[in-house]
């Protein structure tokens, strides 16, 4: 049981550089397409919920935002901002899991289930950013 323990322990416990990094190029990433040309949020009804909540260019702009400004802030080891960033990360995975689980297109797609991965992911990078640091 000791061994369990200090196994669950370390994971738990790690460095949450390398998941702040892909949630980082996530946000990015998201923010990259939604400032294409064309009308993603129209191209399915899975993303009614986000597009009643905002347009998708403020979604665009602020994903591109808080993308940056995250990887900026693990780059330079801006503690404070990484905090914030890794908070807003974690709130925006909330925001877009609940948001397709309203959709009852969502549910015929993989977004059910990777979007709270997502969301539980973030959440444990920031609770290691902002608590144990």
């Amino acid at each position: 049981m000791t061994r369990l323990r200090h196994t669950i322990r370390r994971h738990l416990y790690a460095d949450p550089t390398a998941v702040e990094l892909l949630h980082a190029h996530l946000v990015t990433a998201w923010g990259l397409v939604l400032a294409m040309p064309w009308d993603t949020f129209s191209s399915n009804p899975a993303y009614a919920v986000l597009r009643d909540f905002a347009s998708e260019r403020l979604w665009a702009g602020a994903l591109l935002l808080l993308g940056g400004a995250h990887l900026v802030s693990i780059m330079l080891d801006a503690r404070w901002l990484r905090r914030v960033c890794s908070a807003l990360v974690w709130g925006l995975w909330c925001i877009v899991s609940v948001g397709f689980w309203l959709t009852q297109a969502a549910s015929r797609t993989t977004a059910i289930v990777t979007y709270p991965l997502l969301a539980l992911s973030s959440g444990w990078a920031y609770w290691r950013v902002w608590i144990c640091q």
